[in-house]
């Protein structure tokens, strides 16, 4: 049995049938999904901003007819999204609540509630919970993702003189590491639907990388 993180040795041949065998379920699902992609999506987002379907001169119901059109779908949206945020993170700084029906670990469940908040306030996310909301309601679909990430910055230290003869030293520092959340664009991932995102057979995320 595979464990996560551990490394799989193939040769030549393996690599090149496994990258075939990939590149075929992809295949499949950006057929299944090509309208959803290309189409649907910017639809609904070109909705949520209320972009005019003409641009320039309007020459129906008349010509010189007003272009405007009025953003109801980003007004409803930013209302539902507002009042499910403040929902969500309006209880102060109590997230999570924990309790047990066994008497004798009543006063550990609660130092588990405890520590859990702890983390929270110490952990970035509702950015990220607020970034999911604001896609998930113009076009119903989001998705939440988990990843280990590690923080290197290079740092200066160390003193210089007045008249700037002596430079000071650099290093690699590295800040933290451990499990970040992050919201990534519907665009970016594609799995069968009819399965939840984390039930699917596959699931495949589009990374854009430059030189």
């Amino acid at each position: 049995m595979l464990e996560p993180g551990q490394v799989i040795h193939l040769d030549k041949s393996q690599s090149k049938d496994l990258g075939h065998q990939l590149g075929r379920l992809v295949g499949e699902l950006e057929d299944e999904y090509r309208v959803l992609l290309t189409q649907d999506i910017p639809t609904w987002w070109r909705n949520y901003y209320a972009i005019p379907k003409v641009k320039g001169l309007k020459t129906f119901p008349f010509r010189n007819a007003a272009n405007i059109v009025i953003p109801f779908i980003q007004l409803q949206s930013d209302a539902i999204i507002s009042r499910t945020y403040s929902s969500m993170f309006g209880t102060g700084e109590r997230i999570w609540g924990a309790r047990t029906e066994r008497e004798d670990l009543a006063s550990q469940a609660k130092n588990v509630a405890r520590w859990a908040n702890d983390s929270a306030r110490r952990f970035s996310y509702k950015l990220t919970f607020y970034d999911w909301l604001a896609e998930l309601v113009p076009i119903g679909s989001s998705v939440l993702g988990i990843r280990y990430a590690k923080d290197l910055r290079r740092i200066f230290y160390g003193s210089q003189a007045s008249n700037g003869s002596k430079a000071p030293k650099s290093g690699w520092v590295e800040m933290s590491r451990g499990v970040r959340l992050e919201h990534i664009p519907r665009e970016q991932v594609l799995w069968d639907t009819r399965y939840r995102v984390w039930d699917a057979p596959i699931a495949v995320r589009e990374h854009c990388y430059t030189n």
